[in-house]
């Protein structure tokens, strides 16, 4: 093999392994290699406090949509789904978010972390909006000390399994809230 035989060998080969490995997404599939998250299993999850862990496992024992859960049909017009019932836990759909009457939920849960009641609350369906939505979220019922709000961080997960910060989001120490603006549901959990 020539010198320039064996160049044209080995670019060919570096051109193929950065086909490969150096593009956002693989050619040969098509597809766009996807972030894993953060596992459920090293999450630190905020914890409820005693009573309003007691309060979701016995609405979860009755199979009843009691407190801690409020549902609503919302139109183009928009609406308000949540607030005394889910706990201060709320989400304002504005006019035009959506396209047509569909029912929207928010329910308080726990996110089971080594048989812990983690903090979390579900906003379903899971759908994408045409306009974003203002998510409010109550920090009233958490197991944490005044010092530990300013560390608190908001995380998101489509499956349960995989958990990923979200960005850009106000903390209200009088109103005990967290708000922000997202254009999909999905279930919200709180952070150390």
């Amino acid at each position: 093999m020539t010198y320039s035989g064996f160049s044209k060998h080995v670019a060919g080969s570096l051109f193929i392994l950065l086909m490969l490995f150096g593009c956002a997404e693989n050619p040969i599939t098509g597809v766009a290699p996807q972030p894993q998250g953060i596992p459920t299993d090293q999450m630190s999850f905020v914890q409820w406090t005693p009573e309003m862990a007691n309060m979701i496992q016995l609405s979860l024992a009755s199979h009843g949509r009691g407190n801690g859960y409020d549902s609503e049909e919302i139109d183009e017009d928009g609406g308000i789904v949540g607030g005394h019932r889910t706990f201060g836990n709320m989400v304002d759909i504005p006019e035009g978010a959506v396209t047509e009457e569909t029912e929207f939920s928010v329910e308080v849960l726990c996110v089971d972390h080594h048989e812990q009641c983690g903090a979390g609350v579900e906003f379903l369906p899971s759908t994408n909006f045409e306009a974003p939505v203002e998510i409010t979220l109550s920090f009233e019922y958490l197991d944490l000390e005044d010092e530990e709000i300013e560390d608190l961080y908001i995380y998101f997960s489509q499956d349960g399994d995989f958990w990923f910060p979200l960005d850009g989001f106000e903390i209200d120490e009088d109103e005990e809230t967290i708000i922000f603006q997202i254009d999909h549901f999905t279930i919200f959990a709180w952070e150390f």
